[in-house]
Protein backbone atom coordinates (compact mmCIF):
# COMPACT_ATOMS: atom_id res chain seq x y z
CA UNK A 1 0.00 0.00 0.00
CA UNK A 2 2.91 2.41 0.59
CA UNK A 3 3.63 2.28 -3.15
CA UNK A 4 0.31 4.05 -3.76
CA UNK A 5 1.44 7.35 -2.21
CA UNK A 6 1.16 10.13 -4.78
CA UNK A 7 -0.88 7.99 -7.22
CA UNK A 8 -4.39 8.57 -8.55
CA UNK A 9 -6.42 5.51 -7.56
CA UNK A 10 -9.98 4.30 -7.23
CA UNK A 11 -10.77 2.24 -4.14
CA UNK A 12 -13.84 0.00 -3.95
CA UNK A 13 -15.22 0.32 -0.42
CA UNK A 14 -18.51 -1.31 0.56
CA UNK A 15 -19.59 -1.54 -3.08
CA UNK A 16 -18.92 2.09 -4.03
CA UNK A 17 -15.88 3.69 -5.59
CA UNK A 18 -13.85 6.32 -3.77
CA UNK A 19 -11.27 7.92 -6.05
CA UNK A 20 -8.57 10.49 -5.60
CA UNK A 21 -4.90 11.14 -4.94
CA UNK A 22 -3.39 9.00 -2.18
CA UNK A 23 -1.64 11.35 0.24
CA UNK A 24 -0.90 9.02 3.16
CA UNK A 25 -0.95 5.35 4.13
CA UNK A 26 -0.80 5.20 7.91
CA UNK A 27 -1.57 2.22 10.13
CA UNK A 28 -5.08 1.03 9.30
CA UNK A 29 -6.10 3.96 7.06
CA UNK A 30 -5.50 5.23 3.53
CA UNK A 31 -5.98 9.00 3.09
CA UNK A 32 -7.16 10.38 -0.26
CA UNK A 33 -7.80 13.86 -1.62
CA UNK A 34 -10.88 13.60 -3.84
CA UNK A 35 -11.99 15.75 -6.79
CA UNK A 36 -13.69 18.29 -4.49
CA UNK A 37 -10.46 18.80 -2.52
CA UNK A 38 -11.85 16.92 0.50
CA UNK A 39 -9.79 14.53 2.59
CA UNK A 40 -11.22 11.03 2.72
CA UNK A 41 -9.91 8.46 5.22
CA UNK A 42 -10.66 4.87 4.24
CA UNK A 43 -10.00 1.93 6.59
CA UNK A 44 -7.74 -0.63 4.90
CA UNK A 45 -9.90 -3.48 6.15
CA UNK A 46 -12.89 -2.20 4.14
CA UNK A 47 -11.04 -1.90 0.81
CA UNK A 48 -12.10 -4.74 -1.48
CA UNK A 49 -10.42 -3.61 -4.70
CA UNK A 50 -7.85 -1.07 -5.91
CA UNK A 51 -8.09 0.33 -9.44
CA UNK A 52 -6.15 2.83 -11.45
CA UNK A 53 -8.13 6.08 -11.50
CA UNK A 54 -10.18 6.73 -14.61
CA UNK A 55 -8.81 9.46 -16.81
CA UNK A 56 -11.72 11.82 -17.32
CA UNK A 57 -9.62 14.79 -18.31
CA UNK A 58 -9.80 16.36 -14.88
CA UNK A 59 -6.66 17.74 -13.35
CA UNK A 60 -5.17 15.98 -10.39
CA UNK A 61 -6.46 17.53 -7.13
CA UNK A 62 -2.95 18.02 -5.79
CA UNK A 63 -1.81 19.81 -8.93
CA UNK A 64 -4.90 21.88 -9.56
CA UNK A 65 -4.26 25.57 -10.05
CA UNK A 66 -7.69 26.65 -8.81
CA UNK A 67 -7.85 27.91 -5.25
CA UNK A 68 -9.61 25.85 -2.63
CA UNK A 69 -13.24 26.92 -2.59
CA UNK A 70 -14.56 28.47 0.55
CA UNK A 71 -18.13 27.47 1.11
CA UNK A 72 -20.60 29.71 2.84
CA UNK A 73 -22.34 27.81 5.62
CA UNK A 74 -26.14 27.49 5.76
CA UNK A 75 -27.95 30.68 6.76
CA UNK A 76 -29.69 29.16 9.78
CA UNK A 77 -32.77 31.25 9.08
CA UNK A 78 -35.15 28.31 8.80
CA UNK A 79 -33.88 26.70 11.97
CA UNK A 80 -34.11 30.01 13.81
CA UNK A 81 -37.65 30.75 12.58
CA UNK A 82 -38.82 27.21 13.30
CA UNK A 83 -37.32 27.37 16.77
CA UNK A 84 -39.05 30.65 17.52
CA UNK A 85 -42.41 29.29 16.34
CA UNK A 86 -42.03 26.11 18.39
CA UNK A 87 -41.01 28.14 21.44
CA UNK A 88 -43.98 30.51 21.12
CA UNK A 89 -46.58 27.80 20.53
CA UNK A 90 -44.99 25.52 23.13
CA UNK A 91 -45.01 28.24 25.78
CA UNK A 92 -48.63 29.11 25.01
CA UNK A 93 -49.68 25.46 25.12
CA UNK A 94 -47.76 24.82 28.35
CA UNK A 95 -49.25 27.87 30.08
CA UNK A 96 -52.72 26.92 28.87
CA UNK A 97 -52.29 23.33 30.06
CA UNK A 98 -50.98 24.38 33.45
CA UNK A 99 -53.89 26.80 33.83
CA UNK A 100 -56.32 23.94 33.21
CA UNK A 101 -54.46 21.83 35.81
CA UNK A 102 -55.22 24.44 38.46
CA UNK A 103 -58.81 25.03 37.28
CA UNK A 104 -59.86 21.40 36.76
CA UNK A 105 -57.31 18.97 38.22
CA UNK A 106 -59.89 16.15 38.18
CA UNK A 107 -60.18 16.25 34.36
CA UNK A 108 -56.79 15.11 32.98
CA UNK A 109 -58.10 14.91 29.40
CA UNK A 110 -58.41 18.66 29.33
CA UNK A 111 -54.90 19.56 30.47
CA UNK A 112 -52.99 16.44 29.36
CA UNK A 113 -53.60 17.30 25.71
CA UNK A 114 -51.94 20.69 26.14
CA UNK A 115 -49.27 20.65 28.83
CA UNK A 116 -47.08 17.70 27.68
CA UNK A 117 -47.06 18.70 23.97
CA UNK A 118 -46.32 22.27 25.05
CA UNK A 119 -43.37 21.05 27.09
CA UNK A 120 -42.08 18.99 24.16
CA UNK A 121 -42.41 21.94 21.76
CA UNK A 122 -40.66 24.21 24.24
CA UNK A 123 -37.77 21.80 24.82
CA UNK A 124 -37.32 21.40 21.05
CA UNK A 125 -37.81 25.08 20.18
CA UNK A 126 -35.23 26.58 22.53
CA UNK A 127 -32.23 24.57 21.22
CA UNK A 128 -33.40 25.15 17.65
CA UNK A 129 -33.50 28.90 18.25
CA UNK A 130 -30.03 28.89 19.81
CA UNK A 131 -28.51 26.75 17.05
CA UNK A 132 -30.22 28.83 14.34
CA UNK A 133 -28.81 32.03 15.84
CA UNK A 134 -25.34 30.45 16.03
CA UNK A 135 -25.52 29.35 12.39
CA UNK A 136 -26.79 32.77 11.35
CA UNK A 137 -23.79 34.42 13.02
CA UNK A 138 -21.42 31.98 11.27
CA UNK A 139 -23.14 32.73 7.96
CA UNK A 140 -22.83 36.48 8.43
CA UNK A 141 -19.18 36.18 9.40
CA UNK A 142 -18.41 33.97 6.36
CA UNK A 143 -20.31 36.29 4.05
CA UNK A 144 -18.42 39.29 5.40
CA UNK A 145 -15.09 37.51 4.89
CA UNK A 146 -16.02 36.40 1.38
CA UNK A 147 -17.37 39.71 0.16
CA UNK A 148 -14.76 41.71 1.96
CA UNK A 149 -15.57 45.19 3.03
CA UNK A 150 -17.44 46.17 -0.11
CA UNK A 151 -21.22 46.26 0.10
CA UNK A 152 -23.82 47.49 -2.35
CA UNK A 153 -26.03 50.40 -1.30
CA UNK A 154 -29.29 51.79 -2.62
CA UNK A 155 -30.90 54.94 -1.24
CA UNK A 156 -33.40 57.65 -2.05
CA UNK A 157 -32.38 61.12 -3.14
CA UNK A 158 -33.94 64.35 -1.90
CA UNK A 159 -35.86 64.70 -5.16
CA UNK A 160 -37.47 61.26 -4.81
CA UNK A 161 -35.16 59.38 -7.15
CA UNK A 162 -32.97 56.42 -6.47
CA UNK A 163 -29.20 56.19 -6.31
CA UNK A 164 -26.98 53.15 -6.04
CA UNK A 165 -23.35 52.55 -5.29
CA UNK A 166 -20.76 50.57 -3.43
CA UNK A 167 -19.65 51.30 0.11
CA UNK A 168 -16.10 50.52 1.18
CA UNK A 169 -15.60 50.13 4.90
CA UNK A 170 -12.07 50.45 6.31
Amino acid sequence: MDALKGKQVGLIVAGREVSGLVTAVDGDFVTLVDRDMKLVMVPKAQITEIRAARDNGAASPARSSRPARTEIPPTGGGLYAGGILLTIFGAASLVSGMTFVFITPEDPILWATQAPPGLVMLTAGIPMTVEGARRRNLYRRALYERLGRLSPTVSRTAGGGWTGGITLRF
